[in-house]
């Protein structure tokens, strides 16, 4: 069984340099429903995509490290999802490399909000309808986010409030590769530390969390380690 994807299920990406151009394109898109990433360092964002399902991406051209048109042709090796060019170079000769490379769409800047508005939802509408998950597990994980407290099997557990937004993240992606950084963003947010020290966080959240949900030893973990971070499997 499939289903069509819509707004609420979707998670854009958008790269580009300028913070004030993300949190712009952030907040129009998160008004029609859709959950948004951003980042302004385009090498974050091929890290990012190895642990995280991006349906959608918006890319810039011109930024500092690694060029829009670099990154562009690098992220084609990564991912499929439909890459829409926002970006201030009107040059036909630059748009028509950006088709060349694997882009799907392009939109020079200044741009009005509606005509983001429907590039992207055109694009949506290309994006493959998803099988159909098994969510009976869900009856068993109540979680109340405010207070802190998850319900599991009509267990009361008191988690910490990064444990809970810890979880929150691994329930929102359930079954799904999640890298450690992704995790380490949703429980202490974007500054991240460095590697040895964020990492430790993550790995001894994710083991006080995994204790209190599923203290009895099993065969079966709920949360699997990976090489690059954690898959939440309810059983």
């Amino acid at each position: 069984m499939v289903f069509k994807a819509t707004p609420s299920t979707l998670k854009i990406l958008i790269i580009d340099d300028d913070r004030d151009t993300c949190d712009l394109v952030r907040r129009v898109l998160e008004k029609e429903s859709y959950q948004v990433l951003t980042t302004t360092q385009p090498q974050s964002a091929l890290r990012l995509l190895q642990h995280e399902a991006v349906d959608m991406l918006i890319l810039d051209i011109m930024m500092p490290d690694l060029d829009g048109l670099s990154l562009l042709e690098a992220l084609r090796r990564e991912t499929n999802a439909p890459i829409l060019m926002l970006t201030a170079l009107s040059d036909p000769r630059v748009m028509q490399q950006c088709y060349d490379l694997g882009a799907n769409d392009y939109l020079v800047k200044p741009f009005a909000m509606t005509q983001l508005k429907e590039r992207v939802r055109r694009l949506a509408e290309k994006i493959p309808p998803r099988p159909v998950l098994d969510t009976t597990w869900q009856a068993h994980f109540r979680l109340d986010p405010e207070q802190n407290l998850l319900v599991y099997k009509d267990l009361p557990i008191l988690l910490t409030p990064t444990e809970s937004r810890l979880l929150r993240y691994l329930m929102d992606n359930a079954f799904r590769e999640v890298g450690w950084e992704a995790l380490y963003r949703a429980g202490w947010g974007e500054e991240i530390l460095p590697e040895p020290t964020a990492r430790a966080l993550v790995e001894n959240t994710v083991r006080s969390l995994l204790y209190k949900v599923q203290p009895e030893s099993s065969e079966t973990s709920l949360i699997q380690s990976t090489m690059g971070g954690y898959i939440f499997s309810p059983d």
